[in-house]
């Protein structure tokens, strides 16, 4: 509820939910990693409608799913991804075609995720994000606030290939069949849904709002809940910082 609050009242690009666990067992067992937190607040995004275009479900519609660092990021058009990795990668534009440019995408460096499609003259495809906005658009294009129907405007490219089957392990014993293609190689394992972040990769930078998820649970469990961690997470924000859990953990730290 307050991650909805936040983005309703600084947009989708000012408000992150901060946490001090990436994919630990603590932090999974009581739900404050990121990759928890990032599965129940992609759910969020998509039964509010955020991540929507003029041509998909308006709820917005699956583009792709890949894995990183081991999770399965389940990711719609328009959902906000994280760059892990300093990497050099083409840019095309949005029919697949390659500009001939490439751009150094940095360790940080955030963007949201456009489509999938075919690389033109070539085997394969690529995951187009839309990293930033000094790309430029193609010579003689306008370009369009919405980036599914700009068919002038530069992406990064990040080369991929469809697995030979969508089905994943269901941690019952059995697959269950993903409403997306399973996209496989090059770097696209390097990207991840930020929605939350860890305070350590939030070093350097600032949003409007700030929310901390605090568990007494994980406070007791965890040496990562301490008052420079909370200092360093509460000074990311510009505007508002929102604490959610038990004056307990608040106490520890």
């Amino acid at each position: 509820r307050k991650f909805l609050e936040g983005i309703a009242e600084y947009g989708v690009d000012g408000c992150r939910v901060v946490t001090p666990f990436k994919n630990s067992a603590t932090g999974n067992q009581y739900g404050y990693s990121c990759s928890a937190l990032n599965g129940k607040l992609v759910d969020l995004m998509s039964e509010t409608g955020v991540c929507s275009t003029k041509d998909t479900d308006p709820k917005g519609g699956f583009v792709a799913a890949f894995r990183s660092g081991g999770v399965l990021q389940l990711v719609r058009a328009n959902e906000r991804v994280m760059n892990t990795e300093n990497t050099e990668i083409p840019l095309a534009y949005a029919d697949g075609r390659l500009t001939g440019e490439t751009d150094n995408i940095v360790n940080g460096q955030e963007g949201r995720v456009v489509a999938l499609v075919p690389a033109k003259g070539d085997r394969g495809y690529y995951l187009l994000v839309d990293m930033s906005d000094e790309y430029g658009e193609e010579p003689g294009k306008e370009s369009d606030v919405d980036p599914q129907s700009d068919k002038g405007r530069k992406y990064a490219a990040f080369r991929v290939s469809k697995a030979k089957s969508n089905a994943v392990p269901d941690g019952k014993g059995g697959y269950s069949e993903l409403p997306a293609p399973l996209i496989v190689g090059g770097k696209v394992g390097n990207l991840e849904i930020s929605y939350a972040e860890t305070v350590h990769k939030m070093q350097g930078s600032e949003v409007k709002c700030i929310i901390v998820p605090l568990s007494s649970n994980c406070a007791r469990m965890s040496s990562f809940i301490n008052r420079a961690l909370v200092y360093t997470a509460v000074t990311r924000a510009s505007v508002k910082v929102v604490f959610v859990g038990s004056l307990t953990a608040m106490g520890a730290a």
